[in-house]
């Protein structure tokens, strides 16, 4: 399976604390030195989340770290967290020790990310 990557990072920026998507990250001591489509910067990392590969319903990219909303076939919803564990991205119901083995991309949206508020 060949998918892009990339990465995001939590950042503490003169704004406060934000997501930064990068472009072409280079990696050093506990600074990440990267490149958006406006400037180059540095900035201290809170966290680095890197991308899934695939895209919720609504066509929004999957990144380390997001809380999805999960459908399940007999309409359950439970909300999902996004995390890359041994070589592989895998999808642990929120708040429990239980992993999704499969899920369709269909039925899935991002509703946040496990540093910021859910929406």
């Amino acid at each position: 399976m060949k998918r892009e990557i990339k990465f995001r990072i939590l950042a503490k920026t003169d704004n406060g604390i934000e997501l930064i998507y990068l472009d072409k990250p280079s990696f050093y001591d506990n600074l990440i030195g990267l490149e958006t489509s406006e400037h180059v910067s540095e900035y201290p990392t809170k966290e680095l989340m890197q991308y899934a590969g695939f895209k919720d319903k609504k066509g929004n990219e999957v990144y380390e770290g997001d809380v999805l909303k999960y459908t399940y076939k007999d309409k359950r919803v439970r909300d999902v967290v996004c995390c890359f564990d041994k070589g592989s991205f895998i999808f642990r119901v929120k708040e429990s020790n239980v992993v999704l083995t499969f899920f369709d991309a269909e039925k899935i949206e991002v509703i946040g990310n496990l540093y910021s508020n859910i929406t």
